[in-house]
């Protein structure tokens, strides 16, 4: 992924809740572009991040500092393998113990969350509708950082239409998140070498609640 300047903006403490939508059409339960972009922006806030005096950054950085969810498991083993390498001289441990699902998260609380939903494929999310657009899952995600909120989430989850209702009455937090509450946007094109579809350009919005 190649560096880009606006990647500053998604970090930036002045803005505590940003959303990154894009359109991606084929991702399943694991999403390697959201991964490697967990591994960048990681990299962003470990630079700026600051834990109490005399801290070990691990134990700060990875048990108090910054959280990263996930609601699957395969994605979760991308993004630990994306930041294994990044961190080379941090525990294998202490990476797992940052980034896990929604659930494992419920009580807890990091100052940093970035949420990866990862999946993109219209027949996936059909049939994983009730589960991805849970409004108490989201809830749960959106009410576990303290200072900075980071959602990723493609178009194609975000203008679902569930064919349960209470399913679609769920899913409309996620679009009132995406579209009303994160009401500033800005366009991202981030070049990309795709292992699976070569070099591309990804068109992101960037939004932000001001």
């Amino acid at each position: 992924m190649d560096w880009d300047d606006s990647f500053q903006a998604i970090v930036d403490p002045e803005r505590p809740v940003v959303c990154l939508t894009y359109p991606e059409g084929i991702a399943g339960q694991w999403n390697l572009f959201e991964a490697d972009l967990v591994r960048a922006l990681t990299a962003l806030l470990a630079e700026r991040l600051v834990g109490p005096e005399g801290a070990s950054f691990d134990d700060w950085m990875w048990g108090r500092g910054l959280g990263i969810v996930t609601p699957h498991r395969a994605q979760r083993a991308r993004i630990v393998a994306e930041l294994q390498a990044a961190f080379p001289d941090t525990p294998v441990a202490a990476i797992r113990d940052a980034v896990d699902t929604v659930e494992r998260f419920q009580g807890q609380e990091r100052d940093v969350i970035l949420a990866s939903y990862a999946v993109g494929d219209p027949d996936t999310i059909a049939a994983e509708e009730e589960f991805l657009q849970d409004l108490n899952r989201f809830n749960v995600l959106a009410t576990r950082p303290t200072s900075k909120l980071i959602v990723m989430v493609t178009d194609e989850l975000v203008g679902h239409l569930a064919a349960d209702i209470r399913t679609l009455r769920s899913s409309a937090l996620l679009k009132q998140f995406t579209g009303t509450y994160c009401g500033s946007s800005a366009a991202i094109d981030v070049s990309y070498a795709d292992p699976r579809r070569g070099e591309r350009e990804v068109p992101l919005t960037l939004r932000w609640h001001t």
